[in-house]
């Protein structure tokens, strides 16, 4: 599954990227890793606000996404950030391998 795939299905759920110069003061950023010559890539999609203090935003935000990713038939896991930030975790099989490490992000 291709990361253009998951921006698709989240923002059918009406979520959108954070971007703070845009206008949106809650969203979500993708972050993507894939061991070279393997067809899993792991997927953790967490979410950010330009007011942290004020959770239920963010909760609900990310019951959004757990929502439409169970919809698409992802197994996801609901777990949280090192800088305490909701997020969601699953795999995904993708169409080919990498020779080398990649990272993919949003940020």
């Amino acid at each position: 599954m291709y990361l253009n795939r998951i921006h698709g299905i989240l923002k059918r759920a009406g979520l959108k990227p954070y971007d703070p110069a845009r206008g949106v003061h809650v969203g979500y950023h993708i972050y993507a890793e894939q061991l070279p010559f393997d067809h899993v890539r792991h997927v953790c999609i967490y979410f950010c606000s330009t007011t942290p203090w004020d959770k239920l935003p963010l909760e609900q935000a990310q019951e959004a996404a757990i929502a439409a990713l169970s919809i698409a038939g992802l197994k996801v896991e609901v777990t949280k950030t090192i800088d305490e930030w909701p997020a969601v975790e699953f795999e995904v099989l993708t169409p080919k391998t990498y020779r080398r490490w990649r990272v993919h992000s949003t940020s």
